[in-house]
């Protein structure tokens, strides 16, 4: 009784608010739907009545229809909706062949009906029914005043799918160590902006704190013993994004920033004392079997735990100065004739061996095309740089990704850009267009760019302020490349993104107000 007197105290100290809370619409949703229809009835929805059903059988399904059902309502009932009542949703799944495991080929695409008494969603795949769960999520409205629910704006057709295939948020958890919760959190969040590659930059320069059994030394480079991510954690995190809709792509960066991998193997690494003062400036050793040996065993186990088919090797900052200061790798070039080009080629082709024996592909940062290496086909470039990057790969036949221009920690994410307030920044982000530049190639080399992510690197950023630093802003990322090229009109945008942010929040989302506002908070359990 106690809890229900205090909610009741709580509604009569915000009523007063209760005009600024925006009413829901089907123009509401974010990312804005490929398309929408909407009429003008308001339909009443009564939780203990609602129900979901599926001819379904995928676990995947049941368990995001589960979670749905307790985020739809997430405050409490005090008075009857006015009105027609929806009782009903019905999910269809047209090509529904087990398959639980989202891959960067799935088919994300849904079409969503409201109207009395059924609303329906049906998608090829279980992936897209999800993104149609929280689609009609949005569309649900609460009337503090009355303390019911309604979906206003009936009947509403939706037929959605996603601009690009690749959309996604690189995560740094090697500058702080970031725990298995923050990173739950953090995938929740994706999930709610259709967002579906979970980028684990997850080894560098700093830290290695993965556990692995072939070479259990490696992790001795995390901040405390205590501070690593055990096989059993890493698998958790791939079962847990994957029930959301959200793949896995760890990134183990090499043959740079490599001074982590030394500490316990030194032989991993170069020695090379004029560079030693910042240690990103030391990379792994390539011209040692052992070094080979080790990144087999560990790419092995990780393919085991990580079921997405593209792993990230990084490839970005590499010091050559370093390779050619140490006096046994300058013999091992000049013994063979070559540049420091000619071993990264070498290093690289080890590397991408290793990784197609594991039927796995690779993602790269940009530098290893810049530095004119031969790139193998099905090899997806990072760009973050600039977009020449992505005219480059596609000019090449190569996938590439958009990043440039998408770093979260950066206080002017976009070269020329200037915000009063540092949220703000969330229209710069907005307004990166992942094929500028490319307008003029054709159809073919356009359908190569397959999509970006928003870069959350760790310097300045841990469990303190991280989610702060990734939401709202990246939620213009997730319409940027979910949405169709012409939705970019930042003024349209913001009093969405401002209700989706509150709706964010509601869920347990710590992402900043883009104005002064009243979100109204989930009242605390019973």
């Amino acid at each position: 009784m106690k809890s229900v007197c205090c909610w009741c105290c709580f509604v009569v100290a915000v009523v007063c608010f209760v005009t600024t809370i925006t009413t829901v619409s089907a123009n509401s949703v974010w990312p804005m739907p490929q398309s929408f229809s909407a009429g003008t009835t308001t339909l009443g929805i009564d939780p203990s009545s609602f129900s979901i059903t599926t001819s379904s059988t995928s676990g995947v399904l049941q368990r995001a229809i589960t979670r749905y059902q307790e985020l739809f309502f997430l405050f409490p009932v005090s008075g009857a909706a006015p009105g027609n009542l929806l009782t009903k949703l019905q999910i269809t799944v047209t090509n529904d062949d087990g398959e639980e495991t989202i891959q960067w080929t799935t088919n994300e695409s849904y079409q969503l009906s409201v109207s009395a008494p059924t609303a329906t969603i049906t998608a090829k795949t279980i992936y897209g029914a999800i993104h149609g769960l929280e689609t009609f999520s949005q569309l649900i409205s609460y009337d503090l005043a009355n303390m019911y629910y309604t979906i206003p704006g009936t009947p509403i057709t939706i037929d959605d799918y996603p601009r690009f295939s690749w959309r996604g948020i690189l995560v740094d958890t090697a500058r702080h160590f970031i725990d298995i919760t923050t990173l739950k959190k953090i995938i929740d969040g994706m999930s709610y902006n259709k967002m579906n590659v979970f980028h684990w930059h997850i080894v560098d320069a700093e830290t290695f704190p993965v556990v692995t059994s072939a070479y259990p030394l490696l992790s001795s480079a995390a901040y405390a013993p205590w501070l690593v991510y055990s096989q059993e954690q890493i698998a958790d995190v791939v079962k847990y994004a994957n029930d959301r809709g959200v793949r896995v792509v760890p990134e183990f960066d090499m043959p740079g920033h490599g001074y982590s991998w030394g500490i316990g193997y030194p032989n991993l690494t170069v020695s090379c004392p004029s560079y030693e003062h910042n240690i990103n400036n030391i990379p792994l050793d390539p011209t040692q079997d052992f070094t080979y040996s080790v990144i087999e065993e560990l790419f092995y186990e990780m393919s085991q735990l990580f079921v997405d088919h593209y792993i990230h090797t990084g490839g970005d900052e590499l010091v050559e100065g370093c390779w050619n200061e140490n006096a046994a790798v300058k013999k091992y070039m000049t013994d063979r004739g070559w540049s420091t080009t000619d071993l990264e080629q070498y290093f690289c082709d080890k590397v991408e061996t290793i990784v197609a024996g594991l039927k796995k592909l690779l993602v790269i940062w940009q530098d290893e095309m810049d530095d004119g290496l031969t790139i193998n086909p099905g090899t997806v470039i990072q760009a973050w740089k600039s977009s020449t990057a992505m005219r480059t790969a596609a000019t090449r036949g190569l996938y590439s990704l958009c990043s440039y221009g998408w770093y979260l920690a950066k206080q002017t994410p976009v070269s020329g850009s200037s915000r009063s307030l540092w949220l703000d920044t969330w229209m710069d982000l907005y307004l990166v267009e992942p094929l500028t530049g490319l307008t003029d190639l054709s159809t073919e080399q356009q359908a190569l760019v397959l999509g970006g992510e928003a870069c959350m690197w760790g310097e300045q950023a841990d469990v303190t302020n991280m989610e702060g630093m990734i939401w709202p802003r990246t939620s213009a990322v997730a319409e940027r490349l979910w949405s169709a090229s012409t939705v970019k009109d930042t003024t349209a945008a913001k009093p969405r993104l401002i209700e989706f942010r509150c709706r964010s929040a509601q869920r347990g989302i710590l992402g900043g107000p883009l104005a002064p506002d009243f979100c109204l908070s989930v009242p605390p359990s019973p």
